[in-house]
């Protein structure tokens, strides 16, 4: 309504006009990010206010039974976890699994001429057209993604991978404290599962020695790697003749292209938390900024340390490459700033943030850094009267070349 100062919307408030829940029944699903693709090439998306968002999650499956196996053995149809249908691996029969996912879903706003859909919210509808799943490794955790500016349909993914689950099935230490919680229903107890080395609730004590945990809690396994990898946005047109899969009626809407594995040196483990594309000048001067945040072994009295980083990734040119091509990469092969200190604190990597690129040259050569650091105390407990009055931990801003 006018207010008679030419300002329609001073009394708006906020109103929600498009909501949809995303997964099963059975099977423990969460999603960590999510980004908007403008400029996709798609047929679907011709008209203002119709765009593309990609979702990104994961799902910790549970696992056929004996009776299950026995189906999908003699050929029947098994309903697994959001878009298992479009799995090339099978169903899951082991415990200690996870996959990842990105899911497709076009958004149409609706003007207030337009009838919305039945199937739509006020003011919007979605489409789920599909999607892709990340299954390369028996753990998946994806944490960040990045559309290419200069190529819409590109996008890029980063995930925490683990070859080796635990062999005894068991949960993730930092995961097991509140599991006992998930009986109850009781929401504000169940563990955060949406990843990301972001600092999360920053530094516990727990039997005497330093805990941690960054971002969320995956439910298996304690030490990871970072997949970085390459995915096209295929074009609902060149879907037409493709069935939907079993099921889900959906489709795999994304092709999957170059990845590898990084991790740090000296790391044990390496939690990501963001990745943006650099537009160059030029296309050979395009780049991938990685951040997030590592832990090793240390001369601590709990004997690790945290460090944050940052890393320049060079992206390989879009082309079809099969998963099993992977290799392993290191900061041998990709510039990487640490962000350590030498007095004994713990460093995270939250977010990285990109000015403006140069009016005159067209480049992007700085990016802002915010994180948190930690003085631990060189180990003492906090009950230490040493560390009374400390601050456990602080935030910070750096500004990098």
């Amino acid at each position: 309504n006018g207010n008679g100062n030419g300002n329609n919307h001073q009394n708006e408030t906020v109103r929600l006009i498009y909501s949809r829940r995303f997964g099963t029944a059975h099977h423990s699903e969460a999603c960590s990010a999510l980004v908007a693709l403008p400029r996709v090439d798609d047929a679907l998306l011709q008209k203002e206010g119709q765009f593309k968002i990609a979702l990104l999650g994961h799902v910790n499956p549970i696992p056929l039974s004996s009776q299950e196996s026995s189906v999908v053995d003699g050929g029947g149809k098994f309903n697994g976890g959001l878009l298992s249908s479009l799995s090339t691996a099978g169903p899951v029969q082991s415990k200690a699994r996870s996959y990842g996912f990105v899911a497709d879903l076009d958004v149409s706003l609706v003007s207030n001429s337009q009838p919305a859909p039945q199937s739509s919210s006020s003011g919007a509808y979605g489409a789920f057209l599909g999607g892709y799943v990340l299954e390369s490794s028996p753990l998946v955790y994806p944490v960040a993604l990045a559309q290419n500016t200069r190529d819409p349909n590109q996008i890029y993914v980063v995930s925490m991978h683990a070859d080796d689950p635990p062999a005894d099935d068991a949960v993730a230490s930092r995961y097991a404290t509140p599991l006992s919680h998930e009986v109850d229903g009781t929401l504000r107890d169940r563990p955060d599962l949406t990843l990301g080395g972001s600092g999360g609730t920053g530094m516990e004590w727990m039997e005497g020695r330093r805990d941690w945990y960054l971002g969320g809690i995956p439910k298996y396994g304690e030490e990871f790697y970072v997949k970085v990898q390459a995915l096209t946005v295929l074009p609902y047109q060149e879907l037409m003749d493709v069935a939907p899969s079993d099921g889900e009626k959906v489709k795999r809407t994304f092709e999957s292209g170059w990845g590898f594995g990084f991790k740090l040196n000296d790391a044990k483990d390496v939690r990501p938390s963001c990745i943006h594309f650099v537009k160059g000048r030029t296309p050979d001067d395009d780049l991938l900024l990685l951040a997030g945040t590592t832990r090793k072994s240390s001369d601590d009295a709990d004997g690790q340390e945290l460090d944050g980083f940052v890393t320049k990734l060079l992206p390989p040119p879009p082309s079809p490459v099969p998963d099993s091509a992977m290799q392993m990469h290191g900061e041998n092969t990709h510039p990487t700033k640490r962000i350590d200190s030498t007095t004994g604190r713990d460093e995270t990597v939250s977010f990285i943030c990109l000015p403006p690129p140069n009016p005159n040259t067209g480049a992007v050569t700085h990016a802002f850094v915010v994180g948190s650091t930690t003085d631990h105390g060189a180990g003492e407990s906090p009950s230490s009267s040493s560390r009374k009055g400390k601050e456990p931990s602080l935030a910070y801003i750096l500004l990098m070349k």
